[in-house]
C-alpha cells in the first residue's frame, strides 16, 4: 500500500488570507487519491487535518525519567508543547518571535 505522508508546509504568511496552502494541499490530496495512494497528515491536531481527513489515528509515546522531578518537568514541557501545536495562531507567533 502506498502512502503519501505530509507534516508541515511553508509559504509566505502575507498570502495566508488567500489560502495557498489549502489550495495546494487539496490538489495534492485529489491527485494521490485518484492514483490510489493514501494520505497521512502525520501528527498534530491542526484544523486543516479535520477538514480533509476521514479517519483519525491517535499517536502516543512512552517516556521514562530517572526521578519524579525530571518526570514533572517532562510532563509540563510536553503539555505546553501540545497546547502550542494545537493552536496555530499561537504557534505562528512563537515561530515569528524565535526567528527574530
Amino acid at each position: 500500500k502506498h502512502v503519501y505522508t505530509t507534516y508541515a508546509n511553508a509559504y509566505d504568511l502575507t498570502w495566508e488570507p488567500k489560502g495557498p496552502g489549502m489550495i495546494l494541499r487539496k490538489k495534492f490530496i485529489e491527485r494521490y487519491i485518484s492514483e490510489g495512494i493514501s494520505v497521512d497528515f502525520s501528527r498534530g491536531a491542526e484544523n486543516y487535518k479535520t477538514r480533509f481527513a476521514n479517519t483519525v489515528r491517535k499517536n502516543f509515546g512512552i517516556a521514562t525519567y530517572p526521578n519524579r522531578m525530571h518526570a514533572l518537568r517532562g510532563k509540563i514541557f510536553h503539555s505546553v508543547r501540545e497546547y502550542i501545536m494545537t493552536h496555530p495562531r499561537l504557534h505562528d507567533r512563537i515561530t515569528k518571535i524565535r526567528a527574530q
